[in-house]
């Protein structure tokens, strides 16, 4: 849970909207966690990839592998974690939102 945390962190941190976790748990073999978000704009796309590699610096966590950099469709390897970040349009385009939509949903961390 504690890198399901730091990616919801680093996405928060970036600004990111409309951030959905979903629980694979026993559905998909090679993750446990899906989080689907949108960037307002490109230049937050990088901005992510900086900030969860500083969130897996001071957090003790591995990046397994990032990627889409220059893409409008980030993918991010968190171990049990998948994050996949994409401009507007590209997460239309994609709609893993539907693909996912039978599974659970996590609710996002209150601020504390």
């Amino acid at each position: 849970m504690k890198v399901l945390k730091s990616a919801i962190n680093a996405l928060q941190h970036c600004n990111a909207k409309d951030i959905k976790i979903y629980d694979l748990k026993g559905y998909n073999p090679f993750f446990d966690y899906a989080i689907v978000a949108t960037a307002v704009a490109e230049r937050q796309l990088d901005a992510l990839i900086s900030q969860i590699n500083e969130e897996a610096v001071n957090s003790g966590f591995e990046v397994r592998n990032c990627v889409g950099r220059g893409s409008k469709w980030i993918l991010i390897d968190l171990h049990d974690v998948m994050i996949n970040f994409f401009t507007y349009e590209e997460r239309l385009h994609f709609d893993l939102d539907k693909m996912w939509s039978n599974r659970p949903l996590i609710e996002l961390p209150k601020d504390e």
